[in-house]
């Protein structure tokens, strides 16, 4: 659940998103069509509704053995197409679809008139492209900056980057010895080796993300990311979790499956030393957060439901909806009316076919939507008045703007009285600095007088009627009730 175009989309009205609803052609894309070729002309937009799409260089020999590189993954809420439109070139990559996607074409002629004879609406439509490139020569750059960290300069402009760099190192031998003994004793037990491993694991952490929090230059906060991801990469892809997080097969780090994997909180990975970093990982408190807002939510539905009888209730970016799947176990006579509504089909049908195995399948829906094409009246819903709206994580992808947007549409659906449970990582992460520079993992943290004044600015119009931090305190959920 990630929304790349958002600085596109951010300066389009909504007759300009009519507009483009209006002359898109819809295309339906299975595994392995192609969509662009590298090397072609191509002078149309395209918006990924749904579904995945690779992008990629080079060919096949023969048709059988591919040859080409993949470059990236581009999740649903995604443009594509945009840099061989405006520059009238040939295409640099291919892209295809990876699984069953729904693709707006915009023609690029209708496009061009459009323009030509609408000055507003091209203001508006070029501003949104060209913050949409300058967003992305921004992570280009960072990027680069990374990979061109040098450590010597580092130890001459800051001691403090220094002396964690040195951690590292220190790391990543205990890593190597651990290696060694278990080569040479194969059945010792894990325990004993995750007992070394698990203090050095957290205080790197902490000392990394104590560092990233300092007024260090950016430069030198850049490089010291670059390099502890560098140092770390080989050890983090051993492991199953952060693997998955780092590469983002799904497009993004936070997909369904792997949400399952930090939920099933069993250790896995490759060689001797995967399954111990995984478990490593597993038992930081952002891991723990995550499982523990799931049962938070289950909690709260739970108690909410003994009193209440009937309820409807919504779950926004909902995944796989683990937690809703807990409280009708929990509680099988139940009635919850659940609408499920993410973007993502596979999370969908997931939802569904777990449905389908219950005695529940007529009180669950699941709902394909994107919530900035609801945020901004590009999509709409026929939603009964909610009991309760909640997302467990919808709003860390979301700038301000959008979640006075979303919770303005949400203050719309919810019955008199209804309730938004909002969960949001808190800038107390201890392991913000791992997930932001060596997993690639990049939330919007807040804290609690943001959030309250984010409630302030949309239709709520008032504070969060409270604001919880489940166990760990790493993640807090704002409440607001529609008065």
């Amino acid at each position: 659940m990630q929304f790349p175009y958002l600085s596109f989309i951010e300066s389009l009205q909504p007759s300009d998103l009519g507009w483009i609803d209006a002359n898109a052609e819809i295309l339906n894309l299975r595994p392995h069509d192609l969509l662009i070729s590298e090397g072609s002309s191509n002078s149309d937009l395209y918006i990924l509704e749904t579904g995945l799409l690779s992008v990629y260089t080079g060919d096949s020999d023969d048709g059988e053995n591919v040859l080409h590189h993949e470059i990236a993954r581009i999740g649903a809420g995604s443009l594509v197409g945009d840099l061989s439109w405006l520059e009238t070139q040939v295409t640099s990559a291919s892209v295809s679809a990876l699984e069953n996607s729904l693709i707006l074409r915009v023609d690029g002629a209708a496009l061009e008139e459009k323009i030509a004879a609408d000055s507003e609406f091209a203001a508006r439509f070029l501003h949104g492209i060209a913050r949409l490139i300058a967003q992305r020569l921004r992570e280009t750059t960072n990027t680069l900056t990374r990979y061109a960290a040098n450590a010597s300069r580092i130890a001459v402009e800051s001691e403090p980057a220094n002396l964690l760099l040195g951690e590292v190192e220190d790391f990543k031998s205990l890593l190597m010895e651990l290696d060694r003994q278990l080569i040479a004793a194969p059945d010792a037990h894990i325990d004993a080796k995750l007992a070394e491993l698990q203090p050095a694991f957290q205080f790197l952490l902490l000392e990394f993300n104590a560092l990233m929090s300092t007024a260090l230059p950016v430069h030198v906060r850049a490089d010291v990311g670059a390099i502890v991801q560098r140092e770390m990469l080989p050890y983090i892809s051993l492991a199953s979790v952060t693997e998955r997080l780092y590469a983002k097969p799904r497009g993004y780090a936070g997909d369904f499956q792997t949400v399952d994997l930090l939920y099933r909180n069993e250790a896995g990975g490759h060689g001797r030393l995967g399954p111990l970093v995984d478990r490593c990982f597993l038992d930081e408190p952002a891991a723990k957060a995550i499982r523990n807002r799931r049962a938070f939510i289950a909690a709260d539905i739970r108690a909410r439901v003994a009193d209440a009888g009937a309820f409807k209730v919504t779950s926004l970016a909902c995944g796989a909806a683990q937690e809703i799947r807990d409280v009708f176990h929990a509680e099988p006579n139940a009635q919850i009316r659940y609408t499920a509504i993410d973007i993502d089909n596979e999370a969908l049908e997931s939802v569904q076919r777990w449905a389908d195995a219950t005695a529940h399948a007529d009180l669950i829906q699941p709902i394909q939507a994107n919530l900035v094409y609801l945020t901004t009246g590009r999509q709409e819903l026929d939603l009964a008045p909610q009991d309760l709206i909640y997302s467990l994580a919808a709003i860390d992808y979301l700038n301000d703007q959008f979640v006075v947007k979303l919770l303005d549409w949400i203050h719309a659906h919810l019955a008199p009285n209804g309730r938004v449970l909002l969960g949001n990582f808190h800038p107390s992460n201890p392991d913000k600095a791992f997930m932001d520079h060596v997993l690639d993992w990049h939330l919007i943290h807040r804290d609690q007088d943001e959030l309250n004044r984010l409630f302030m600015a949309s239709k709520f119009g008032q504070p969060c009627e409270r604001i919880v931090f489940e166990e760990e305190g790493v993640i807090l959920f704002a409440e607001g009730v529609k008065r």
